[in-house]
């Protein structure tokens, strides 16, 4: 399912199950990590909101062209940039 050195992200808090494998997840050094998220209602409403600009400033984040994202990185990384978060947009996006 996850190549070895692969991420895994859970996200939301749906019922859990038995089977994880944590030895496997250990040896092929695969990173599991857990996103709680909202109701997909809560996710509408602000995407509408972001929309309407009704959240004010939202300088904590910049876009720029996917063609920029090893340099994004190297710009979060080297806190040259006072983003927290990089948008990376596609061509024609």
């Amino acid at each position: 399912m996850v190549r070895p050195g692969g991420v895994i992200v859970h996200v939301g808090l749906l019922p859990g199950h038995d089977g994880i494998d944590i030895r496997k997840i250990t040896l092929q050094e695969i990173t599991l990590a857990g996103v709680y998220c909202y109701t997909p209602v809560d996710f509408a409403q602000t995407v509408e909101a972001l929309a309407e600009r009704r959240l004010g400033a939202l300088g904590w984040f910049e876009e720029r062209h996917l063609a920029e994202g090893p340099a994004a990185f190297h710009a979060i990384d080297a806190g040259t940039t006072p983003a927290a978060k990089i948008i990376l947009r596609p061509p024609g996006g």
